[in-house]
Formats: C-alpha cells, sequence, structure tokens
C-alpha cells in the first residue's frame, strides 16, 4: 500500500475537483456584488477564489457603494421616478375593483360596471 502524493489524488482528486470548482463558481456571486456597487469584478473573484468565497461575499456585502457606481446611480433614478410620479398622483380618484376603471372617491357605485363595494387607490 502506497502512500504517495499521486494515490492522494486517486483518492480523493474527485472531492477536490468539487470543492475547488464549487468555491469557484460561488466566487462569481460576490464578484457581481461588488461590480454593481463600483469595485473591482476581479479583485473579488480573485478573493473568493484565493480564500473562501463566503468571505469574499461577506467583504462585498458589507462594502458601502461607491460615488457613481451603478448601484447609487439606480437607487437616484427609482427615487425621481417615485418623485415624479407622486407629482402627478391624483388623490381624489380610486380604481374600482371589479373592473379597474377610475372613480371619484365619492361613488358607492362603479359607473362601469356597477360593482358596489371598496375601491383600491392602485389599478
Amino acid at each position: 500500500m502506497s502512500y504517495g502524493f499521486a494515490n492522494f489524488l486517486t483518492n480523493y482528486g474527485v472531492y477536490l475537483f468539487i470543492f475547488f470548482g464549487i468555491n469557484f463558481g460561488l466566487s462569481f456571486i460576490a464578484a457581481a456584488m461588488a461590480k454593481t456597487k463600483g469595485y473591482s469584478y476581479g479583485g473579488f473573484l480573485c478573493l473568493g477564489m484565493f480564500t473562501a468565497f463566503w468571505i469574499a461575499i461577506i467583504v462585498a456585502a458589507s462594502r458601502t457603494p461607491k460615488s457613481g457606481s451603478k448601484y447609487l446611480m439606480q437607487k437616484e433614478m427609482e427615487r425621481q421616478f417615485r418623485q415624479r410620479n407622486d407629482q402627478y398622483a391624483q388623490p381624489n380618484v380610486l380604481y374600482c375593483s371589479g373592473c379597474g376603471a377610475q372613480i371619484a372617491s365619492e361613488m358607492a357605485f362603479c359607473p362601469s360596471c356597477g360593482i358596489k363595494g371598496p375601491a383600491s387607490p392602485t389599478a
């Protein structure tokens, strides 16, 4: 019975290949998280590959986004979109729960379908 390196690879090589393959694959999660926050994709990919993927994910999740990053620009666009929609919202208009038609908040029945009941503020 030999105990050399070749024997070790024969017995455990498949397990090591699977382990490092999973580690390499999951390192892309940390790299993608870092890229959206404005950090180096390759740097976090290497961090995940050479340490452990979960370390890279924790570090990428805990980093604050850089100014001008894709993440911050998307959040700013969403804020502006909500602000624009709130500006044009009609406060006294509700939508029928049956047909979705616009009705005034004072009306008890929908003029389109005749349903009586609570109307929702969104379509």
